[in-house]
């Protein structure tokens, strides 16, 4: 479990912004063109692919995404390729939020963190109201796009395990800034 962490704090570092504040589709794309991954759009993806072609590491997305769906699966994507999942002539990988690989599972907290950054839990906290009701109202008009409903509650509690996981570590640990 300390890997995937780490590599967050890492990341923090690497990636302007990340952890620290939501990326927009414009703003994922930006920061994948920075570190030299293509992005592509592909309306035959579901949501989103990452790959090694020749030496070039690629993002393929499907751009009829609602946007929550979007920065989820390209955030997840662009976890893949950080945590060094993408290889050279190994099969493409896609955005799989439900399953129970670790990798998939790693993927998916760097997609969570790009969607709703920590700060913001933090802010919760630190006033003391973090909880299922306050995530879902925080990021309801912007975030969530058309998910409802248990779908929505899942993501809700997803978002609040990463929190309090990374909220463990800092208390063991100097290398995490959650705000």
């Amino acid at each position: 479990m300390g890997s995937i962490y780490n590599k967050i704090f890492d990341f923090e570092t690497k990636w302007n912004g990340f952890n620290k504040t939501p990326f927009s589709k414009n703003d994922l794309i930006e920061l994948a063109e920075r570190n030299d991954i293509v992005v592509l759009k592909d309306h035959s993806v579901k949501n989103a692919c990452a790959f090694h072609y020749g030496n070039r590491k690629i993002v393929m997305y499907n751009p009829h995404q609602p946007d929550m769906d979007f920065t989820l699966s390209l955030g997840h994507e662009l976890g893949h390729i950080g945590l060094g999942h993408v290889k050279p002539h190994s099969e493409p990988l896609h955005a799989n939020f439900y399953s129970n690989s670790t990798i998939e599972k790693d993927a998916g907290i760097i997609g969570f963190l790009f969607w709703a950054p920590s700060s913001d839990l933090h802010q919760m906290d630190n006033a003391g109201r973090l909880n299922l009701e306050e995530i879902y109202n925080h990021c309801k008009d912007y975030r969530y796009g058309d998910i409802e409903g248990a779908d929505l509650e899942k993501i809700c509690k997803a978002r609040l395990r990463i929190y309090n996981a990374l909220k463990r570590i800092k208390k063991n640990s100097h290398l995490c800034t959650l705000c």
